[in-house]
């Protein structure tokens, strides 16, 4: 019950999933009347089983099903003290495994010339039981036609759920773009890793638009009262001159780092919508935002409409007798 691979023989795409072994899991045992006491604490065998199950949905989202990696880790966070509502969570997961057991990773074709690295990131602050803050990444390997804004492939490598409050990601988007770079161009010496990291680009998506536009002033973007902030935006920036990292900005709606933040339904389907596809397509930063201007101001007109249609039918009815 391992990772089946298959390849198209016309196509050469290559896909893998896990099947197999996300229908083997099992969820955790839990009477009916201890489902009801949610709040009661788990007891030593249930633990024991929230363990095994965290085991093996940790192994399954780690390797093909990124979809399941933000109720993993959220998880894996209820111990020491884990509840009867940590054990239903975990079965829920367990649920959702088997529900989406038949989505698999496809590794589509991107000629060599083109080959770049692109990474979404994304947090949300305060957002757990505990109060703190859960970060993801997604990594894929996509065309350099995607800082065009065209529809191209993307092959999903790498990613992560986790708590942290600093901002993440830019190891490994750094280390994957060495490990490219050494598999297409050969070896290279350490002291030249910025000369190697500049070979091609890599894009990073935000959707949060201060972040971009702090990234993309010609200044230093104003000043930051949060020095953490700050010295986030600076390390950032160090990446961009260090290897030209180009930064990009999304709506929340084409964010797919989202699902690797929150537990909703939304998120989760936009990033197994993109797993399916294996494409995404981003438009440029001020399109976007003229469409989302355009969108606002006929919802305005539409409402100031029905007020004087409403209006209108107020003046014409008839006083009552």
């Amino acid at each position: 019950m391992g990772t089946q691979y298959c390849q198209d023989p016309e196509t050469l795409e290559i896909t893998y999933q896990q099947q197999d072994y996300a229908e083997s899991i099992r969820p955790i045992s839990i009477s009916k009347e201890r489902a009801c006491k949610y709040w009661l604490p788990a007891s030593e065998k249930e633990v024991a089983a929230l363990r095994a199950v965290n085991g093996a949905l940790g192994w399954l989202s780690s390797q093909s099903r990124p979809d399941l990696a933000v109720q993993t880790s959220l998880s894996q966070q209820s111990f020491p003290v884990s509840t009867i509502q940590d054990l239903l969570q975990a079965n829920q997961a367990v649920r959702r495994a088997r529900q989406q057991s038949h989505l698999k990773i496809t590794v589509p074709y991107i000629p060599l010339q083109d080959l770049t690295v692109v990474f979404w990131s994304d947090a949300a602050f305060a957002n757990t039981l505990s109060m703190k803050t859960q970060d993801g990444w997604l990594l894929a390997f996509t065309s350099k036609a995607f800082s065009q804004g065209h529809d191209v492939p993307i092959h999903c490598i790498g990613w992560r759920s986790y708590r942290l409050p600093r901002v993440a990601g830019i190891a490994e988007w750094m280390l994957l773009v060495l490990v490219l770079s050494e598999a297409v161009d050969g070896p290279f010496s350490l002291a030249d890793v910025d000369q190697v990291l500049k070979r091609r680009s890599p894009i990073g998506v935000s959707d949060c638009r201060s972040l971009y536009d702090h990234l993309n002033s010609l200044g230093n973007g104003g000043s930051l009262d949060d020095k953490r902030t700050a010295i986030d935006i600076a390390i950032i920036r160090q990446s961009i001159q260090r290897c030209g990292l180009e930064p990009r900005w999304c709506p929340t709606d084409r964010m797919v780092a989202d699902a690797f933040t929150k537990d909703k339904g939304e998120p989760l389907d936009l990033l197994r919508s993109v797993i399916r596809q294996y494409h995404y397509q981003l438009a440029d930063e001020q399109v976007v935002l003229d469409r989302k201007q355009q969108g606002k101001q006929r919802r305005q007109l539409k409402a100031k409409e029905r007020t004087v249609e409403n209006q209108r039918s107020t003046a014409v009815k008839p006083d009552s007798e």
